[in-house]
């Protein structure tokens, strides 16, 4: 009997440590951080109208600068009753803008004139002039010119060569600059029995334009061209020129040309004058 009760004894004790065991807490983990939440994506406000008015306007790309110019050139004189005569004189010229690194012009004229059904003026002129290095206080330059002019006896006068300019005086306001050059001169005649002249010549010219107030200029270039080895066999040219502003681009002009041939053909007078009023029309 005592060993049964013994047996039980034991086995209850057995029981009682398994149980109390079994309810031990268990071991404290380590605190874990919660998942890291992305913030919910907002949409950007709708824009409302006074922020679209707010906006700056989107800027067009700037129109690429113009690189040349063009003018005509246009007078006309007429008159009735006891003079008839009709004068027409136009002109055409082309430059290039951008000076910095050189100056191109190209110019052509044409004059045309009428009297009592009999034609009494018939002329073309054309000229091509490169500076180089235009701004710099000493330009050198190219040019060539020709001219024909029937009444005058020309068939074709040329003249080519090259030289250089210096710059006295240069301001907003006006420039006075004068040159000297060398250059070949070729003359025919429309007379059979006059024969062709073929020099080489020097020459000295000075140009001078200044501004009077804010629309009118004034402008004058002059040229002595003789042969080299003969001082009196020469050329003179003095054109002087007033325009005025009636828009940006149309402006009234009057002009005198003085012309001096000192050997001219024979039937020929030695000087001449020109005076003209016209308009001018640049694009």
């Amino acid at each position: 009997m005592n060993r049964v009760i013994r047996a039980l004894v034991v086995a209850t004790a057995i029981l009682v440590a398994r149980t109390a065991h079994a309810q031990d807490p268990p071991p404290p983990q380590p605190p874990q951080n919660p998942p890291a939440q992305n913030p919910p994506v907002q949409n950007p406000p709708a824009p409302t109208p006074r922020d679209t008015a707010a906006l700056p306007a989107p800027q067009a790309p700037e129109p690429e600068p113009d690189r040349w110019a063009a003018a005509v050139d246009l007078g006309f004189n007429a008159s009735t009753g006891n003079t008839r005569l009709m004068l027409l004189t136009t002109g055409f010229r082309v430059r290039h803008l951008e000076t910095e690194s050189f100056r191109l012009d190209w110019g052509v004229t044409f004059r045309y004139g009428e009297s009592r059904g009999a034609v009494v003026a018939r002329s073309a002129q054309t000229s091509l002039n490169f500076d180089l290095t235009p701004k710099s206080l000493w330009t050198p330059f190219v040019f060539a010119t020709f001219e024909h002019d029937p009444f005058r006896r020309l068939d074709l006068r040329s003249n080519t060569g090259s030289g250089v300019t210096h710059s006295l005086y240069r301001e907003a306001d006006g420039e006075i600059t004068v040159s000297a050059a060398a250059l070949y001169s070729h003359e025919g005649f429309t007379v059979p029995t006059q024969p062709s002249k073929n020099d080489a010549r020097w020459s000295v010219q000075a140009k001078v334009n200044r501004k009077i107030g804010s629309s009118m200029k004034i402008e004058n270039a002059s040229f002595y061209k003789p042969v080299w080895d003969e001082g009196g066999d020469y050329n003179m040219q003095s054109v002087t020129k007033l325009s005025s502003k009636i828009t940006e681009r149309l402006a009234m002009t009057l002009s005198h040309e003085y012309l001096k041939d000192s050997t001219p053909p024979d039937g020929v007078k030695r000087e001449d004058q020109r005076v003209q009023a016209g308009l001018t029309f640049e694009f």
